[in-house]
């Protein structure tokens, strides 16, 4: 108790240093504060709404029809379940298809319900009416609902007449809301709903055909909770062996419906990592000048008896007082920015967001930082112990720091933002990543920083001694000066990172003449010829045309390729991709060249067509990044049934794929001279056009070809640049809290570093140093530190986001000069007003005051 109330004294005493610790500490802090809330509540709102977003308890589903054998199976399994309960049950269909009017024609995803839909949830029609179970519904044969976005985007309303595949449909209603929307990007193709009846009669569901046919049941409520609904998956999965037949409960429904969102958070994390570091170490740096202050007062405990290590423990215990005072601050700017965030994510979900701060978020961030700054000080704190009382009354300069062979201090700390890292981007791969890149950016910051100091030893030369000296002060004080010099320059790469990757992505879409109008799919085999001789007569060519063959893989490597169900709580984003990749079936198709959208990166791609006399194995290429995520590799054996017909290959090839060039590309290609005769259907793409002849070709198509769906690749890149651009909104705001929290490291350091400088600078007002003269002699010494600071920072945000842009994007980079120039100016002009705020209490001090100190 003793040791506590010492460091509590301490506290009180130094209460500007304290003050400026806690701002320190708190801005950083508080984007850990604002990311958990919103996860918090994303959590709590899709598990509040989970079974509305499913719209029942299990539902099973396939992207074909289930045969009647699978759904006796399913049947059984969910009566034996519910023992004497007759459990409901619901056809519902959902797939994609051109909607035609007389105003034009739009791709829509078309939902098949019934009179019992939804069992949970609701649809709000125009006019207010809330459809549940129970309510009347006018949706019967002959009759469609449209979303209100199919409204606006058609001009249609109530009355008119549409027609979809074989069918013309009255339009009866207007859904303004849906339960089971949960993320806006969804949107991209509107809803139309129609009777379950009807949809085999638009004659859209056939072979080849993309759709997903579902049914939902409805258990007793006893039944209905989330372990239960758990057990009966197992059971049912166990019952169906074919991957490509899902069944979902309301948790798995919410977890896939909050996925979006989710990816947003893990990068809105890793951006509150690099703030929360910032702010550390502007509060290390801040601490470790507090503890030099304090060698005497350490002499003195040393000679009154006390311990090495009961120093230790008060210095720790003033380092987690004043860490777990840092909440309250981070808390008050953290009810700052949350609204700011709501703003922009409500653009990308229906629901709101009620961001609270909860007793685990509290928690959570309490032990962080308290953790993370105790971490930091931690070397320092160690080095204190080593010295001698008699050294520390000296006036001789030493060093606390531990010698080189104890770098292993620093291990702890490495580890924690490691962990944290993995933790925030639910991936090991991209936590780790993050984790080696911004490390090794530091790393090149200080030792080029040190480089930058050297040179500027050199400057005898400058006649003015207000400029030479603040240049020389930079490389005497090099502490202080990396410390802000690593903190602005993170601050510049994180605020240019994401607009630079934003243009290089909207350049590619300007100047991508390649990039088609249209995309073509669900053409039947008997209809490819006629539909290019129809194509030409209006003008274009269809290109790029690719069978397509479902199929689903049984083996790899004489293992079964079993279906991959997790049970565990935490999950990486890899090992859910994977378990998505093995729950569904593959397309697979065959070409005799590789496209202009693709690139060999392992073998050789096929040079002869396959000749089935040789009883070997055919050839396979595959798509890079499928077969990092699903293991498979050069020469490994693959055994696929397609409509019950086994086929065995080996992977001859590995290659890229630029998937943006939305381009028909596929993850498994066959050798030639297997697939021709199995069933199959084509997608295609219509090269650029302008606008109006776009619209007329589309329209033709929907009439004459109405099984056929069209995608306006144009408006779809639109589309996905509006909501990355939304996205982007709130990556940019986190990073500019990244970099505010470089500004307080700035001005905190400023302002602590002047304090010591306070003889100096008063003597140099009695040698004649005017305070204009000072005030540039200041100013120039940080101004020059920003400016180079923030043109690396800059420099390193080009490389990085060139770095992402080749692993994610296929290496599509433009270079945007003129953002790059404002930025830095923008840093160091804000880096003057804050050097100037900081020491103005100083340059407006007196000489007189120092010298009757004195």
């Amino acid at each position: 108790m003793k040791l506590l109330k010492l460091s509590l004294v301490e506290i009180i005493r130094s209460w500007k240093f304290s003050l400026s610790f806690i701002l320190s500490l708190s801005l950083g802090l508080s984007g850990f504060l604002i990311i958990e809330s919103y996860r918090d509540a994303l959590r709590f709102t899709l598990n509040q709404n989970s079974k509305s977003l499913l719209s029942a308890d299990i539902a099973v589903s396939a992207r074909r029809l289930i045969t009647p054998q699978e759904l006796k199976q399913v049947r059984k399994i969910i009566s034996d379940s519910a023992e004497d309960f007759l459990v409901p049950e619901m056809p519902y269909f959902e797939f994609m298809a051109m909607m035609t009017t007389s105003k034009g024609s739009r791709l829509v995803t078309v939902k098949g319900i019934s009179d019992s839909y939804p069992y949970y949830g609701e649809l709000g029609l125009r006019g207010g009416q809330k459809i549940t179970e129970n309510t009347p519904k006018d949706i019967k044969k002959k009759n469609i609902w449209i979303s209100n976005d199919l409204e606006s985007q058609l001009a249609i309303g109530i009355g008119e007449e549409v027609t979809l595949g074989k069918l013309k449909l009255k339009v009866s209603q207007i859904v303004d809301t849906d339960s089971s929307q949960t993320f806006r990007a969804a949107l991209m193709v509107p809803a139309v709903y129609m009777y379950v009846q009807d949809v085999k009669a638009t004659g859209l569901i056939q072979y080849g055909s993309t759709f997903n046919e579902n049914y939902l049941y409805k258990f007793p409520q006893e039944l209905s909770n989330r372990e239960y609904l758990a057990k009966v998956q197992e059971k049912l999965y166990a019952a169906l062996k074919d991957p490509a037949v899902r069944v979902s409960t309301p948790q798995t429904a919410s977890e896939g419906s909050g996925r979006q969102l989710d990816y947003l958070f893990d990068f809105l994390g890793l951006v509150a990592i690099v703030a929360l570091f910032l702010s550390c170490l502007g509060a290390t740096y801040l601490f470790r000048l507090y503890l030099s202050r304090k060698y005497k007062q350490i002499a003195i405990y040393r000679t009154l008896g006390i311990y090495p290590g009961q120093i230790f423990v008060i210095y720790s215990f003033q380092v987690l007082i004043l860490s777990a005072l840092t909440l309250v601050p981070a808390i008050a700017f953290a009810q700052l920015f949350i609204p700011v965030f709501k703003n922009l994510l409500s653009t990308l979900t229906p629901f709101e967001l009620k961001a609270i701060i909860s007793q685990k978020t509290f928690l959570t961030c309490l032990g962080i930082s308290l953790l993370g700054s105790f971490l930091s000080i931690l070397p320092k704190l160690i080095g204190i112990q080593s010295l001698k009382p008699m050294k520390l009354f000296s006036e001789e300069k030493f060093s606390t720091e531990p010698s080189k062979t104890n770098l292993l201090l620093y291990i702890p700390l490495t580890l924690f933002y490691m962990g944290l890292s993995v933790m925030q981007a639910n991936s090991w791969k991209v936590g780790l990543s993050f984790v080696g890149t911004i490390g090794g950016v530091m790393l090149l910051m200080v030792i080029i920083g040190l480089g930058l100091f050297k040179c500027l030893e050199g400057v005898s030369f400058i006649k003015r001694w207000y400029l030479k000296y603040s240049f020389l002060a930079l490389s005497r004080k090099k502490g202080a000066s990396m410390a802000v010099f690593v903190a602005i320059g993170l601050g510049a790469l994180l605020i240019n990172l994401l607009p630079q990757l934003k243009y290089s992505l909207q350049r590619e879409f300007e100047i991508g003449t390649k990039t088609p109008s249209l995309f073509l799919f669900d053409i039947q085999d008997d209809q490819l010829e006629p539909l290019k001789n129809f194509v030409k007569s209006q003008g274009t060519a269809l290109t790029a045309i690719s069978p397509m063959i479902r199929s689903r893989i049984l083996k790899i490597n004489d293992e079964d390729y079993e279906r991959k169900v997790e049970t565990q709580t935490f999950k990486t984003r890899e090992e859910e991709q994977e378990a998505r990749s093995r729950n569904r079936g593959v397309n697979l198709s065959y070409r005799e060249n590789l496209s202009e959208s693709e690139e060999l990166v392992e073998g050789e791609f096929f040079t002869t067509k396959y000749d089935a006399a040789s009883n070997a194995p055919f050839g396979l290429s595959l798509e890079q990044r499928y077969a990092d995520r699903m293991g498979i590799k050069m020469g490994d054996k693959v055994v696929f049934d397609i409509q019950g017909v086994e086929l065995v290959g080996v992977v001859q090839s590995i290659r890229s794929v630029k998937w943006i060039s939305f381009q028909p590309n596929f993850f498994i290609l066959f050798q030639e001279g297997v697939l021709e005769e199995a069933p199959k259907t084509f997608i295609a793409a219509i090269p650029a056009m302008d606008l109006t002849k776009k619209n007329e070709l589309r329209n033709a198509l929907a009439v004459k070809y109405n099984n056929i769906s069209s995608i306006d690749v144009t408006r779809l890149v639109d589309s996905t640049l509006k909501i990355s651009d939304q996205m982007s909104w709130s990556l940019e705001l986190m990073s500019l809290l990244a970099l505010l929290s470089g500004y307080i490291v700035l001005f905190s350091i400023i302002r602590s570093h002047l304090e010591t400088r306070y003889y100096e600078i008063n003597m140099l007002k009695v040698f004649g140093g005017s305070f204009w003269k000072l005030t540039g002699y200041i100013l120039n010494e940080y101004i020059t530190l920003t400016l180079l600071a923030s043109t690396l920072g800059v420099f390193f945000s080009v490389l990085v986001s060139y770095g992402i842009s080749y692993y994610l994007f296929e290496g599509i980079f433009t270079l945007k000069l003129s953002t790059l120039i404002t930025s830095v100016s923008l840093i160091t002009m804000i880096s003057a007003i804050v050097c100037f705020l900081a020491s103005f209490k100083i340059f407006k001090s007196r000489p007189s005051d120092v010298l009757r100190a004195d």
